[in-house]
């Protein structure tokens, strides 16, 4: 009997191994070699309205004022499937802390992705990815040495989550168009999750033109404790190169909740451009319009408008500083009793 389970044990082996590996060659691994890289984000910012706080209100980062301060430190491990892999973003600093405040007691909270990864080979390969990652929602990321501005815009902070626990699966339905369905435990949750239902997702991708890309994304689910609310957000995402020199791009989030006490409604819309000035020198602007409708993310009814000027320098491709100004208006007096403040900080990014 223990000859026979040893041999049909090896048979099911023997099977499943060609379909593991029918997209590998001999020039080709089951393991890529993996890669490390990371970054230090430091800055030093001044609202002018000098509040006794020090605080920049409606900004989720950049939040301290007159002093200098560690933004976040990252350090990525990473191996890309071929067909299995993983990825590991290990981060410290209170911008990680800002992306988890609903679970600021989890011990795991240093960890903003951990997942396994997997191509299914199936057609041109279905990419499956289990764990903890970064939303597939917005035009910014946590990380602001990937935008093109240092302080993030309101559809960043209030519009969308920061990430999700759960399952993603995205296939290339055809040259420049892919799709990705989600499977999230919820918004922003982390070791543990306040009800028994589930969030779903989506994502298109469409390469409009060479130059022009365009994202549809939605959102959807309970995230009450009691699971008798739905809260939903969909997404555009528009980017073009119009020059050697000139990007654009544009955000758009309508989202809305429902639950006991009615509906609520957010929408907002920001627009992008960014020049290139010189070798290595760049100028980027942001123009936002964010209304909250009934105060459910920013906790207060209102509309609020920023514009955002920033100056970035690169030098030997390792440190990035950015001079940036911003001017943030809101209709109801946000900001220490003020309509409006305005700021300015210097960061600094050291990357590896």
């Amino acid at each position: 009997m223990k000859t026979i389970s040893l041999r049909a044990c090896r048979s099911v082996v023997l099977l499943m191994l060609p379909a593991l590996l029918v997209a590998q060659t001999a020039e080709q691994p089951l393991v890529n070699k993996i890669g490390t890289s990371g970054f230090v984000d430091l800055y030093y910012g001044i609202n002018f309205n000098r509040p006794i706080s020090r605080t920049n209100m409606l900004h989720v980062f950049d939040q301290r004022s007159d002093e200098i301060r560690l933004s976040l430190a990252e350090l990525v491990v990473e191996q890309q499937p071929s067909p299995v892999g993983f990825r590991l973003d290990v981060g410290f600093g209170p911008t990680n802390d800002a992306v988890h405040y609903q679970d600021p007691s989890s011990t795991t909270n240093f960890l903003q992705q951990a997942y396994f990864s997997a191509v299914v080979p199936v057609g041109s390969g279905i990419t499956v990815d289990i764990g903890k990652f970064v939303t597939h929602m917005g035009y910014e990321l946590i990380e602001s040495k990937d935008n093109w501005n240092y302080s993030r815009s309101f559809l960043f902070g209030y519009a969308i989550p920061f990430f999700h626990v759960g399952a993603r699966a995205s296939y290339q339905i055809v040259d420049g168009m892919k799709f990705t369905g989600y499977l999230y435990n919820g918004w922003d949750r982390g070791v543990t999750d306040n009800n028994s239902a589930k969030t779903l997702g989506a994502t298109v991708n469409i390469n409009a033109t060479p130059s022009t890309g365009i994202i549809l994304n939605w959102i959807g689910g309970p995230e009450l404790a009691d699971g008798s609310d739905e809260l939903h957000v969909f997404d555009l995402i528009v980017t073009s190169t119009l020059s050697d020199q000139i990007s654009v791009g544009m955000n758009a989030d309508y989202g809305f909740s429902e639950s006991s006490i009615g509906t609520s409604i957010w929408k907002g819309v920001a627009l992008y451009g960014r020049v290139s000035l010189a070798d290595n020198l760049f100028l980027a602007a942001r123009g936002e319009y964010f209304m909250d409708l009934n105060g459910v993310r920013t906790g207060v009814p209102q509309d609020a408008k920023e514009l955002t000027l920033t100056l970035e320098h690169k030098f030997a491709g390792a440190l990035l500083t950015r001079i940036e100004f911003r001017r943030d208006v809101c209709t109801t007096p946000f900001f220490d009793d003020n309509h409006a403040q305005n700021t300015f900080v210097l960061g600094t990014i050291v990357s590896f």
